[in-house]
């Protein structure tokens, strides 16, 4: 009744993708516990222990994770790492032909302080 005088007000159907509303009854992402207890028993008898084992190996793979996969030592740290296009070669080797690149490297300011003029 109120649907009719006020159609705003009508519950609506999900908006969200077939695949978001049916993932719960198609897949899990990690290892359901009650597997955990049926083919692990003694590995899951003490279920405050298994807990925080899990806590720790969690708590070590993310670890990991962030500071060997997604963030290793000294890669990238620098600009000689990028990828160079095709475009920015074709420019490079244009202005070297032409001498501006020397030019250009030449009169390039690569220091933050000035020289001081006392110093002897």
């Amino acid at each position: 009744m109120l649907s009719r005088i006020f159609p705003r007000l009508s519950p609506r159907v999900s908006a969200l993708p077939t695949p978001v509303t049916t993932m719960s009854q198609r897949s899990h992402i990690f290892t359901p516990m009650d597997w955990m207890f049926y083919y692990f028993p003694n590995y899951s008898r003490d279920k405050v222990a298994l807990m925080a084992r899990q806590i720790k190996i969690h708590f070590a793979i993310g670890f990991a994770l962030v500071f060997f996969v997604y963030h290793p030592p000294y890669k990238g740290a620098d600009y000689e790492n990028f990828h160079k296009s095709p475009l920015y070669w074709y420019k490079y080797n244009k202005l070297e032909r032409s001498g501006q690149l020397q030019e250009n490297l030449r009169i390039k300011r690569d220091w933050f302080y000035d020289e001081d003029p006392n110093a002897s």
